[in-house]
């Protein structure tokens, strides 16, 4: 067993000891090099707070925003191969998305937004679970705010909260690239994923739809903080009935574990192609999804502190990308932090000017509307300098959870400093 193993075992043991505010109920780590090795693979904890059952390697997690880095890849391909272009406006594949009105006062909005806007946040789609406004509108109809998050269409196009192309404003943006790329392709998404990313890649166990994928039974549950601190059950996450799911949420809706994700990241960090074998992207388009793409205000906007609609879902450290105060930009591949930082503001360590980070902050639907749908811990990150990547587990709410995002700092750092170049 390497040293680095050892050390982030420790790491999550000590997390998961007891059930406290400094505690998780379980966690699974996965951490790869650039030439695919495993450098550290560790779980601690159980699966349920309310079962023995410990936590295991494999443990399935619904994995959220991390969802979307699968669209901007998928995206990026088509690109490649001459089938979308990203300044089309995202209506020529998606008609709703042209008959919608602006939120604030039913105008017509400026602009259709771009397949491009989609995939930078920008096109002017907001999340009810932290968007007041749209809470509201959905409140006058008689709907509590999950209503956003249901597995009807309809749920992926709501007003609009802001002009498009004019706001970066985390909500139901990249997920219309999704529906936009099962337009071109004439494919579902989980097959165009397959056919195109997972089966390259050897990736077996990330999907959709885990009862369908036989995945169910290694799933983790969702938990909460109390009041106190304490770790409480809390609903099940993203758990449709699948055969009358109406459509899916392509960047909120996968469920997968970190040894399967972290090959496509392996992926990235050599220009696209693993060492193993198995292409996704092209190099100069691993340069392109990992390019600075926001000016201006837009820059500015990533500071922005969310509304907490449902305070069991949302704490109130939603903001600034997890990441307040540090220097960013957002990417076709989400957001970058550009600079050295020697201290982790509020999880960031040391990073680099060529990491790329994304946020898992929101996007599930529940069957029951009545239930609040629960945000939970999962990060990637891949650092194109030292060469490392990986992905860390928990499943807790209200999100951002600190003992998690604590966690994480302890894993991330401990991995830079062992690489650090």
């Amino acid at each position: 067993m390497s040293e680095l193993q050892t050390s982030v075992q420790t790491i999550l043991d000590k997390y998961t000891s007891g059930n406290g505010a400094s505690n998780v109920p379980g966690a699974v780590a996965y951490i790869s090099d650039t030439k695919g090795n495993e450098v550290a693979w560790a779980s601690s904890g159980r699966i349920s707070i309310a079962e023995p059952n410990p936590m295991k390697k494999d443990t399935i997690f619904w994995i959220a925003s991390c969802s979307k880095l699968l669209i901007s890849i998928a995206a990026l391909q088509l690109v490649e191969r001459g089938q979308l272009n990203l300044d089309d406006p995202i209506d020529k594949f998606l008609p709703e998305a042209g008959e919608l009105k602006m939120l604030s006062d039913g105008s017509a909005p400026r602009k259709i937004p771009t397949v491009r806007d989609t995939m930078l946040i920008l096109s002017g789609q907001a999340c009810a679970l932290f968007n007041q406004d749209l809470a509201n509108w959905f409140g006058a109809k008689g709907l509590p705010p999950t209503a956003n998050l249901d597995s009807t269409r309809a749920s992926l196009f709501t007003p609009y909260a802001s002009q498009p192309g004019e706001e970066w404003n985390y909500g139901f943006n990249i997920d219309w690239a999704g529906l936009a790329i099962e337009v071109v392709t004439g494919l579902d998404l989980e097959t165009y994923y397959r056919q195109n990313i997972f089966e390259p890649l050897g990736i077996k166990d990330i999907t959709f739809k885990p009862r369908s994928a036989g995945l169910f039974d290694r799933l983790a549950a969702s938990h909460m903080r109390g009041p106190d601190g304490e770790i409480l059950p809390f609903i099940p996450l993203l758990l449709p009935e699948e055969d009358k799911m109406e459509s899916i949420y392509p960047g909120a809706g996968l469920f997968g574990n970190g040894a399967e994700y972290t090959k496509i990241l392996v992926a990235l960090l050599n220009g696209g192609t693993h060492p193993a074998g198995g292409t996704i992207l092209k190099p100069e388009t691993v340069q392109l999804l990992k390019k600075d793409q926001l000016e201006g205000k837009l820059v500015d906007d990533l500071e922005r502190k969310f509304d907490r609609v449902i305070p069991e879902v949302i704490s109130d450290r939603f903001a600034g990308c997890l990441s307040p105060g540090l220097k960013k930009n957002w990417a076709y591949g989400g957001l970058r932090l550009k600079g050295e930082y020697s201290n982790r503001i509020p999880y960031i360590a040391s990073r680099t000017l060529l990491t790329v980070l994304t946020i898992s902050l929101f996007s599930c639907w529940n069957v029951d509307r009545e239930t609040p749908d629960s945000r939970t811990e999962r990060r990637w990150w891949i650092d194109f300098k030292d060469g490392t990547c990986g992905m860390v587990h928990t499943q807790m709410s209200p999100f951002p959870d600190k003992a998690s995002e604590d966690m994480l700092a302890e894993v991330e750092s401990l991995v830079h400093a062992a690489y650090a170049k």
